[in-house]
């Protein structure tokens, strides 16, 4: 990776909150009087500040006007770097990145040229979800939800700050430690529920409908026996609050449907979606009625 100077103005920087910027005295003073003990991350093609918000803007406050920066030229060289800089933090220099700054860092690497001699078929998202330390379809999604939210205002209205909701709820399951489904799952389900222009007011409001179960952390594979062999799981005995859980969410949603199918539906742009979806839950009850009541008949 190619080390040279670069002019401080011509460093794209990321947007970063201004809580995170603060108490930069000490840094100030440390590139006044020894300079910038470790160069900045920035992408070759554009110029994009991937790591060291707080050091380009101690380096601003400083009047530094030349920095010495690594320049990343393609996604897989960026992203060893980018994991690096995360991996061996210096308290003085900077602070661990939140969710959000992970996503954009990791977007700006996406920008980057694929590594020379790589097929047409080359996966981006996985380098740069690996640098920043994120399942790779989890920022996937939110890449993707963070683009949608920076848009201005378009069709259909509201569309941008639906999308901005939507990303503080996925970044809260991302950040939370007591979660009781697994990530992937929560992001997912608040990600399809954006592409039909729906933000839960809470991050709990979807557990209800995810597939997943409650205690299942992550998605880890099947255990293997002592050959190596996959061990399937032994599947736990259902509870009572499993079957009225269910119970309720099918009741409640019966009953949240007489308030939308008004006259005001057949005027409505989502009435095909809507009539899409009830003929396809007719179709899947049924399926389930027949099976209920061959599971009881034997």
């Amino acid at each position: 990776m190619e080390q040279a100077k670069i002019r401080l103005s011509d460093i794209n920087p990321i947007a970063t909150p201004v809580e995170r910027l603060r108490d930069l005295d000490g840094l100030v003073s440390s590139i006044r009087n020894s300079g910038l003990r470790e160069p900045l991350l920035i992408a070759e093609k554009d110029h994009a500040l991937l790591s060291g918000a707080r050091r380009f803007e101690a380096c601003s406050q400083a009047n530094v006007i030349f920095v010495d920066a690594f320049f990343a030229r393609d996604i897989e060289e960026g992203s060893r770097e980018l994991q690096r800089h995360l991996e061996n933090l210096d308290p003085l220099y900077s602070l661990p990145m939140t969710v959000t700054e992970k996503v954009t860092a990791a977007f700006s690497l996406h920008r980057l040229p694929a590594p020379a001699g790589a097929e047409n078929s080359f996966r981006r998202d996985l380098p740069a979800a690996t640098a920043v330390g994120l399942h790779p379809k989890v920022y996937a999604l939110l890449r993707s939800t963070l683009r949608k939210a920076e848009k201005e205002e378009s069709s259909p209205p509201g569309t941008a700050i639906t999308a901005q909701k939507s990303l503080l709820l996925m970044v809260e399951a991302v950040e939370s430690s007591t979660l009781d489904y697994p990530v992937t799952s929560v992001v997912t389900k608040l990600h399809q529920l954006l592409r039909q222009g729906i933000c839960p007011d809470t991050l709990e409001s979807c557990f209800p409908y995810l597939s997943s179960k409650p205690g299942a952390k992550n998605d880890s594979p099947d255990r293997t026996d002592s050959a190596g062999s996959s061990v399937p799981r032994v599947r736990s005995p259902r509870r009572y609050y499993d079957y009225v859980r269910t119970a309720d969410v099918v009741i409640g949603t019966l009953e949240g449907l007489s308030d939308i199918i008004t006259d005001d539906l057949a005027k409505s742009e989502h009435f095909e979606y809507m009539l899409k979806a009830l003929k396809d839950a007719r179709r899947t009850a049924h399926s389930y009625v027949r099976k209920m009541e061959k599971m009881r008949n034997g």
